[in-house]
């Protein structure tokens, strides 16, 4: 038993004040260092993926918007021209048919993007539904009739309802991932400051360390 006093007396005797303190301060500063790289890194690294994954749908969402506005601008021309009514064989007539067919085909420029899109986000079979259009695109070029005018723009109607659909779901992703970035950035930004404080504390051991050292050297 005696022994036993001596050897946890000894251990005491060790770890006067100045070694707890190093220690103590050691400990804290390697943990307000190296947390940098366990607590924030984690966090760092899950925003930058939020960051490039809210880029990206917001590039989508660009691309929808520019071929939404291109093809309401080539809608309205195609529209009025069919109204003038490209059908007959005067000079008039031929050179309003063949602005009609130019304006067609320019529809199929911003409907391809737009049918790309839906593609990627598994909306539409991209290749049987651009087969399709293409289908209907001609046929309105070869028959100016209000059949077919019809039929055209039904189904790109239909495109555009699902283009729009599909942006306002990217969109509320974007929402949903910048509240999450959000949050992270607040968590980073407590860890930060907790980290600091320890830091600030190891240094407060340290010192107290250099301190008790100074003392003894002068005693």
């Amino acid at each position: 038993m005696a022994t036993g006093k001596t050897a946890w007396r000894r251990v005491m005797d060790y770890f006067d004040a100045k070694r707890v303190s190093v220690l103590i301060g050691a400990v804290l500063s390697i943990v307000g260092s190296a947390g940098q790289f366990f607590f924030i890194e984690t966090l760092t690294s899950a925003n930058a993926k939020l960051e490039s994954a809210t880029n990206a749908s917001l590039a989508r969402i660009e691309v929808l918007k520019a071929a939404q506005l291109q093809y309401f601008f080539t809608y309205q021309q195609g529209s009025i021209l069919f109204a003038l009514d490209p059908n007959g064989t005067t000079r008039d007539k031929q050179v309003l048919a063949g602005l009609y067919k130019l304006n067609v085909i320019n529809r199929a420029t911003p409907l391809s993007s737009m049918l790309g899109e839906l593609a990627l986000s598994g909306a539409v079979p991209f290749r049987e539904t651009l087969d399709r259009y293409n289908t209907l695109n001609d046929a309105a070029r070869a028959d100016f009739s209000w059949t077919n005018y019809v039929a055209l723009n039904e189904f790109e109607k239909d495109v555009i309802d699902r283009a729009l659909a599909q942006q306002h779901k990217l969109q509320e992703k974007v929402l949903e991932m910048q509240a999450l970035k959000a949050q992270i950035d607040d968590e980073s930004a407590r860890r930060k400051l907790m980290l600091v404080l320890v830091t600030l504390v190891g240094s407060g051991f340290l010192l107290v360390a250099n301190l008790l050292t100074t003392r003894k050297a002068e005693g």
